[in-house]
């Protein structure tokens, strides 16, 4: 029984294991490179908020220093003027502010003494400054933007009402042109308790005690009736001296109990807090969005990173744009991220919250590129094809070592086959040269005509011998590199007749059929007639030893387009299909011609195709099984004689 050794491909087994491990390293570098896309995509996108609240704390900041300063307001007396009043809120303002230009302009509203509703707006001068102090304001338009201020002043007879809106109370409101502030102005209003009814202690400032008594509605308390209730001291005993909160002989300036006593409270009267009007500090647009703003900016979108975004203001969802930081900006900007830059409120009580509707400026940011997610899905695209580049160049590099090292041992197998068939070549030629000579040496062979034939044979073996070297020769100076060719125009009509002469009488003999298609007109070409003419007769010797059983041979040579096609066809066995992969490879020889006795080295085709990309041609082969072969050869024209 025949056992079969099984020889593992050790070649294919090592690119197999490393094809996988690549694989495994593709799917860990995808994973990786996602996670690592997904950390600095929730990094850029915390930096970017971060930045965003930061700017948009700091505008609130500038606006709350405003607020800071007129709240709360000081309660009006009935003596002053709410225009001193409002020049004394805002001078100190103008004089100690950090942004001091933030404010535009100054406007209070109010009634006058026959209940009608004004407005007066702060005449300044290009600084902002009160320019007189004596008559600080000028009569104008009520804005239509406030109108719900006027109709919220109270009237004249309304003095008994409580006040509309608590001394700490503001609204920011955020109009068309710009934000305004209001602010209440309230006065001290002394008159007859309604029935039943205490003071309220809502709006004023200071302990409880400054702002009246705390208890139920309509006088009630709680405890025994008045006349169980313990007789304590007379009035003017149950306290020695002044009460605690008065300094210096005098009660402070915030007390009811002060201010009542200035407007010479008659007995039976209680002071209560009325509204007067509004102070309406309005800002500076322009200043907030062209000077604040970019400074901001600028302090906070300066690092390498957050300064490729452009930033714009909208007012609230439309496409309203307020500030862009790049000019020449037209679309709206498609936001990476938002936030809150300014919005409007108010602490005046339900009364007037529809005189505040809900507005805001928001602050959008947009990468240069179109967004943040394009950039990182870029960068992500560009790591995935650079992390792939690169196995993708391990795994090429060993296939091409692996391709490398099979070319290499089949190579090795081939020369070792050549030099089997080299010395299998050179022993034949040269037995029958060493017979032939001892026989005529030794005076066996004394007819002439047999001395005849045998120079004949060795002449013969000889020449083989000599072509075998000159092969072998050929071939090791074109992988040497020191093949040279001598280029000149070439007529391929006389290589054609010069090599067919040669083997003509060998077909002559064995009864060959010889077709010959030559144009007569073929033009030149640019090549080394010898290594032509060489691969023309290889073309012939191997139709007369492989093809001989047909016995016919067609020689065509005719132009098209700019080159000469060369075509020897013969009526052979055909070259099988898997032979013509490595039909041109050195030392290859079809599988069934290695197994004959036809004898071959494996390099002539492989010599000739050499020289005809030397002259910048190709070689084509066209075959079929039992039906023979043709090989076609592909030689430019020379330049100016192309063939119309």
């Amino acid at each position: 029984m025949n056992v079969t050794r099984f020889k593992p491909n050790l070649p294919a087994l090592v690119f197999g294991v490393w094809a996988v491990l690549l694989l495994l390293a593709a799917v860990l570098l995808y994973r990786w490179i996602n996670r690592a896309h997904e950390a600095d995509r929730k990094q850029h996108r915390e930096l970017l908020v971060t930045a965003l609240r930061s700017c948009a704390t700091e505008f609130n900041s500038a606006v709350q220093e405003v607020l800071t300063a007129f709240r709360p307001a000081p309660r009006l007396q009935n003596d002053l003027k709410l225009e001193h009043q409002a020049v004394d809120l805002y001078q100190p303002w103008r004089d100690t502010a950090r942004h001091s230009a933030l404010i535009g302009s100054l406007s209070i509203g109010s009634l006058d003494a026959q209940g009608k509703p004004f407005f007066r707006r702060a005449v300044t001068n290009a600084t902002g400054a009160i320019i007189n102090k004596d008559t600080p304001f000028a009569s104008a338009e009520w804005p239509a933007a406030l109108a719900a201020f006027q109709q919220r002043l109270p009237a004249p007879a309304d003095n008994k009402r409580p006040p509309l809106a608590s001394p700490s109370g503001y609204a920011l409101l955020l109009t068309d042109e710009r934000p305004v502030l209001a602010l209440p102005l309230l006065a001290i209003h002394v008159g007859q308790p309604e029935p039943g009814n205490r003071p309220s202690a809502s709006f004023g400032f200071g302990p409880p005690w400054a702002r009246g008594g705390f208890g139920p509605p309509n006088g009630a308390r709680p405890g025994p009736p008045p006349d169980q209730m313990r007789q304590g001291p007379p009035p003017d005993q149950m306290r020695q001296g002044p009460p605690p909160w008065v300094l210096n002989g005098q009660a402070p300036p915030w007390s009811l109990g002060a201010q009542a006593r200035r407007q010479r409270m008659a007995p039976g009267q209680a002071p209560r807090l009325q509204l007067a009007g509004w102070c309406f500090v309005e800002f500076d647009a322009e200043y907030l969005l062209q000077r604040l703003l970019p400074e901001l900016l600028q302090h906070h979108f300066s690092g390498a990173e957050l300064s490729q975004y452009r930033i714009e203001v909208t007012r609230g969802d439309s496409s309203q744009v307020l500030f862009r930081s790049e000019t020449s900006l037209t679309a709206p900007l498609t936001a990476d991220a938002t936030e809150t830059l300014l919005s409007s409120s108010h602490r005046l009580g339900t009364e007037l919250e529809s005189a505040n509707a809900s507005r805001e400026w928001r602050l959008v940011a947009q990468h240069r590129a179109g967004s943040l997610e394009a950039v990182l899905h870029s960068e992500r695209r560009q790591n995935l094809l650079i992390g792939f580049g690169l196995l993708s160049l391990l795994f090429g590099s060993v296939a091409l070592l692996v391709v490398t090292t099979q070319r290499a041992r089949n190579l090795a197998q081939r020369q070792l086959e050549f030099v089997a068939g080299v010395s299998h070549e050179l022993r034949t030629p040269l037995s029958v040269i060493q017979s032939a000579g001892f026989n005529l040496a030794s005076g066996r062979v004394a007819d002439a005509a047999r001395v005849k034939q045998y120079g004949a044979t060795i002449q013969h073996e000889g020449q083989r011998l000599s072509e075998m070297v000159e092969q072998m020769l050929t071939f090791a100076g074109i992988q040497a590199g020191r093949k040279h060719y001598h280029f000149q125009p070439v007529h391929l009509p006389a290589l054609i007749e010069s090599a067919l002469a040669e083997y003509e009488p060998a077909f002559i003999e064995q009864g060959w059929q010889i077709e010959q298609d030559i144009a007569a007109d073929l033009p030149a070409i640019n090549g080394d007639a010898q290594a032509l003419e060489s691969a023309i007769k290889n073309l012939l010797h191997n139709a007369l030893k492989y093809a001989a059983l047909g016995q016919w041979l067609r020689l065509s040579a005719q132009p098209h387009d700019d080159e000469i096609q060369l075509t020897v066809a013969d009526h052979g066995p055909g070259i099988a299909t898997e032979d013509l992969r490595n039909l041109f490879e050195p030392f290859y020889r079809g599988q069934g011609m290695a197994a004959s006795s036809i004898a071959g080295a494996g390099l002539g085709l492989s010599i000739m195709q050499e020289h005809i990309k030397a002259h910048g041609g190709r070689i084509s082969v066209e075959t079929a099984p039992d039906q023979g072969a043709a090989f076609t050869i592909h030689l430019p024209v020379l330049n100016g004689n192309h063939h119309a």
